[in-house]
């Protein structure tokens, strides 16, 4: 599980769900700044299935290698209110 919205995390770590803290493990300083993009895609492609925001480049890609590579399920989401997925 992957995400940049740190108030979202402590309700993702509440579900039991583990995450890599790129800053505690200061992964950038000791390995670079691209670092932990690539790690990302790496744990994000061997997924069973992706969970994805509609509109980024990111989830996009991921979403296209767990369909690919893993045949996964995917689901690409719109966000901003409740129900904005619901039709």
């Amino acid at each position: 599980m992957t995400s940049d919205a740190l108030e979202w995390w402590s309700n993702v770590r509440a579900l039991g769900w583990m995450w890599v803290d790129y800053a505690a493990e200061r992964t950038e300083e000791i390995y670079g700044k691209w670092n932990p993009v690539f790690l990302d895609a790496i744990i994000q492609l061997n997924g069973a299935g992706f969970v994805g925001t509609r509109g980024s480049t990111m989830s996009t890609l991921a979403s296209r290698r767990v369909q690919s590579w893993h045949d996964g399920a995917t689901r690409l989401i719109k966000w901003g209110w409740l129900g904005v997925d619901d039709h």
